[in-house]
């Protein structure tokens, strides 16, 4: 039976597993993933980042897909979310976008991982990815990270059937260019994302000893894509600008305990923590890793798909710009998941045999991993770590104090366009514009340079999302809202 390179034998004959069983598993597994990606699923709302996805999502197709569009990454992920968008404007239906991606992204790691290292490993690493506490926040979350996730998982794939010599023909070509291009477009670290799927390909040609022709063929098809992306470089080349300018104060330059915190938040999510944690975390990836590299065909994924990532963050953040948090590096997390299942698979039954005293740990291993991770998860998905302002309670809750003729000022034109999500509705007309005023259901609503002196003998709620500065306005009353805060003047200067 032909096995493609780092492929871990799939037992045959009398003892192995019924492929009706298989299918059957891996059915239960997607149910699995799709159960837990919608605990919850009927209280979301959209928060800040959320709210300018759908709003880039519903402009014009042409501004849509220009490279000046104020947001730092290319279009694909918008578009994909425009046409979901022409079924339904929900926030339920929004949020099961990413739902899909991430449920689509379990499916793809327990076809490719089965073609590549057999039943025991894809079914495994499917379960992990089912159950990540970081793949089930970002699966509530309608931005690119699941649908990046699932296109990761198919680039890798498509470079290692080709690299293996299991498939070089035109559909693999197609299916190199076409994820590649995908991965490049789909995120501002997109290009940085698939820099190491190169890393993974050279490494197992170096290890497999690939044939030169075949490397060279390989080498021309990268061209191509690279010729491709050319006409992408307007994109590419804004957001080292935006990094520069110091536009993501979220971006740090990590220290050692930063780093852990990080990858505690990748393995065991938002909803736990501590010291116990993180130290649980050291543990149990330091086990992982070293049970990986123990074996020669996991190699080349944990250097090259898990740690070079993780290394190449650290010190571009400590030699160039701050990049370190846990949304830039969260494209690794399917090759976590496969590494623990091939440490558990591979690396225990090396030591011990698949009767051992290590392939007995590496199973009580994981069944107290799967169980951590499963409690967290759930934990999470009913908390919404992730989500920031909630602009639809805070809206909520100013329409039942506004009077007819108050205004609501909102200063900076991005949040002004997320209130206006839900003050308006998803199918507002809006250009983008950085400043105007909008006269709607007996109120105005300004947002951009307009000052609240500028409204004669009225009421003035002047919002600000949280991290915005404050407005200096003469006479006012604070009022706190659950997402947000609204200052309301209720000593309007005389203006025009």
């Amino acid at each position: 039976m032909h096995r493609e390179a780092g492929e871990v034998a799939t037992p045959t004959g009398p003892g192995s597993t019924p492929r009706i069983v298989l299918y059957a598993a891996m059915a239960g597994v997607l149910v699995l993933a799709a159960a837990l990606r919608v605990v919850n699923l009927s209280s979301e709302w959209l928060w800040y980042d959320e709210l300018l996805t759908v709003t880039f999502s519903r402009i014009p197709i042409h501004q849509l897909l220009d490279p000046m569009l104020p947001d730092p990454h290319p279009p694909l992920y918008y578009l994909q979310l425009r046409y979901w968008l022409e079924l339904g404007t929900s926030d339920v239906w929004i949020v099961l976008n990413p739902v899909f991606w991430s449920v689509g992204s379990v499916a793809s790691l327990l076809f490719t991982a089965h073609r590549i290292y057999g039943a025991r490993v894809a079914l495994t690493g499917g379960v992990l990815l089912a159950i990540s506490p970081i793949a089930l926040m970002f699966a509530h979350e309608t931005r690119m990270y699941s649908m990046m996730m699932f296109l990761m998982i198919w680039a890798w794939y498509f470079n290692h059937r080709f690299v293996s010599g299991a498939s070089m023909g035109p559909a693999a070509v197609v299916g190199i260019i076409a994820s590649e291009t995908c991965v490049a477009l789909s995120h501002a670290t997109g290009p940085f994302a698939i820099s190491f799927v190169y890393v993974y390909t050279l490494l197992l040609a170096w290890q497999e000893g690939m044939p030169r022709s075949r490397l060279v063929h390989w080498a021309v098809i990268h061209l191509a894509v690279g010729t491709a992306m050319i006409l992408a470089l307007p994109y590419f080349t804004k957001s080292p600008a935006l990094l520069l300018a110091g536009g993501f104060p979220y971006l740090i330059v990590p220290s050692p305990m930063d780093v852990v915190q990080t990858l505690t938040d990748m393995l065991f999510g938002l909803a736990v923590s501590g010291a116990w944690i993180d130290l649980a975390t050291s543990l149990v990836l330091s086990l992982v890793l070293l049970a990986a590299l123990r074996d020669s065909s996991s190699r080349p994924l944990v250097l090259s798909l898990v740690v070079a990532p993780l290394l190449a963050t650290v010190l571009i953040s400590h030699l160039w710009v701050p990049v370190w948090h846990v949304r830039t590096v969260v494209f690794v997390c399917p090759f976590i998941a496969l590494t623990i299942a091939r440490a558990v698979w591979g690396a225990g039954q090396t030591v011990g045999g698949p009767r051992g005293v290590a392939s007995s740990a590496a199973l009580v291993f994981l069944g107290a991993l799967v169980a951590g991770q499963l409690a967290s998860g759930i934990a999470q998905m009913r908390q919404h770590p992730i989500k920031g302002v909630d602009v639809k309670q805070t809206v909520a809750e100013v329409r039942q104090r506004l009077r007819p003729g108050d205004v609501i000022y909102v200063p900076h034109p991005f949040d002004y366009w997320c209130f206006a999500w839900y003050i308006f509705g998803p199918n507002m007309d809006t250009s983008l514009s950085k400043q105007g005023a909008v006269y709607h259901e007996g109120n105005y609503f300004a947002h951009g340079k307009s000052q609240p002196k500028n409204f004669r003998d009225r009421t003035v709620w002047v919002g600000r999302v949280f991290w915005r500065p404050a407005i200096v306005i003469e006479n006012y009353t604070k009022v706190d809202t659950l997402g947000s805060e609204f200052q309301v003047d209720k000593h309007v200067p005389t203006g025009q």
